[in-house]
This record gives structure tokens, sequence and C-alpha cells, in this order.
């Protein structure tokens, strides 16, 4: 019998997998969200893949996803990075850039990869911020000691985070299996205030809301709240029960 011909597979083919909007930089190499596992793409170890390379050759940037932990027992291939946006202000129309980051990115991280987008340099104290509800009306400091990442973000806060000034980053709220989340860096350096103590005086009967409004008034991203007039789109002009604002 004739001997059987066997065909070479050819090289590996990636540019039909890649999204192209995320075709041009190799760390955020994105795949088209209709790609299904197994049918359009499967996963080998890294070693395998080069000595294939090193055979057949490839087509288009090559896609490599990490294996990261789940919970405290498992772990799992990363087939997607998350989608940000990050926007220069508030403003509806402001110019957007969009990135992709793992989901076990670190705030630190995270914060370091905002700046080198938007050529923030200086000596200026940038610190990320998360609200816990989704009119951003109560503020925490997303302290980047606690080692936390995109991923804790994701699961513990599930609410939508925006800021005051500097740069908003925007989980892609396109996505519907994956909650709707931005992130905040916001300045402290806009503003020069005098060193020293603030103090109120008792204005009879008030002593208590004095205490609180004097603990509140030392802190410097809340002071930079009121004195830039950033409250003024929080303020609901609407509310039957209240004085217009």
């Amino acid at each position: 019998s004739d001997e059987e011909k066997v065909t070479e597979p050819g090289p590996i083919e990636f540019s039909k997998l890649v999204d192209p909007a995320t075709a041009k930089n190799s760390n955020e190499i994105q795949l088209r969200s209709d790609a299904v596992e197994e049918n359009d793409y499967t996963f080998i170890p890294y070693e395998l893949y080069k000595d294939l390379v090193q055979t057949y050759g490839q087509n288009g940037p090559e896609i490599i996803r990490k294996v990261i932990p789940q919970g405290e027992y498992q772990a799992v291939i990363e087939t997607f990075l998350v989608p940000l946006r990050l926007r220069e202000s508030r403003s509806s129309d402001a110019k957007v850039k969009q990135i992709y980051r793992s989901r076990r990115t670190k705030i630190e991280e995270l914060k370091k990869d905002i700046c080198n987008e938007f050529h923030i340099t200086g000596n200026s104290n940038y610190s990320l911020y998360a609200s816990m509800d989704e009119k951003g009306l109560n503020w925490k400091l997303m302290d980047e000691r606690l080692n936390l990442t995109i991923d804790d973000i994701i699961l513990t806060r599930n609410a939508f985070i925006t800021y005051e000034s500097g740069v908003v980053i925007a989980h892609n709220a396109s996505s519907s299996s994956s909650p709707r989340i931005n992130y905040t860096l916001g300045s402290s350096s806009r503003r020069h205030f005098t060193p020293g103590l603030c103090s109120l005086a008792n204005l009879g009967n008030t002593c208590f809301m004095n205490s609180a409004l004097q603990c509140l008034s030392n802190v410097p991203a809340l002071t930079e709240y009121f004195l830039s007039d950033e409250y003024k789109v929080h303020i609901n002009r609407n509310n039957a029960l209240g004085m217009k604002g």
C-alpha cells in the first residue's frame, strides 16, 4: 500500500483569536469575547508552546495566560483580563483610555500604571478612593499597604467607584457578567494648606456635632472635596423633603 501522507499542521494561529483593539500592546492582549475554549483554542504548558513555535512558527501576537489562585485551595487559568477605562476627568465627554489588567493586580501596581498612562510625575501625593454606593456619596481610601488586588475590590465592594479629581478608572460596564466598578485617583496636591490644627467654637448644645466636624475637617481628602466645590455635583436638588440642596 502507498505510504500515508502526513500534512504538517502549520503555524499556530493567534491572529483570529485576538481582540483587534488590544493587538498593539503585548501586555494587554485580550481574547475575542466570542472565543470558546476547546473549540477555538486550548491551553497548553508554556514549555510545550515554545517547542511548537520553534517547529511550526506562529501568526499574530502570542496569547499567554497565567494561573491565579482562586480561594484557598484552588487555582484557575485567567482567560480574560479585567477591562478598565481611564478618564481624565469626571466629565462624560472627557478623553477615555482603556487598559486590561489581571484580577490579581495589586492596587499599588494599578496606581503606578495609571500615573504612567497619563504621564503623572512629580511629588504629587496621589491616592486611590472607592465609593461604597453607586451614587458615589461615601468614600473610602483604598490603602495600598493592605495588598488589595482588583479581584479583592470586585468581590468585597461590588460597588460603583469614582473620584473627585485626577483620573477615573472604570470597570467596563458593557460586560454584564462582571460587577460595574470604577476606581479613583485623587490628588491632595492641587491646593496648598497652611499647616496647623483646625478647631470650632462651642456654639451651644452642638458639642457633639462640633467634635464630629472637627475630626472630619482634618481629613485632607474631605477638605479638598468641599474646598474644590466637587460636593456640588452630589447635591440632590429634587428631594421633596429637602431645601433644594
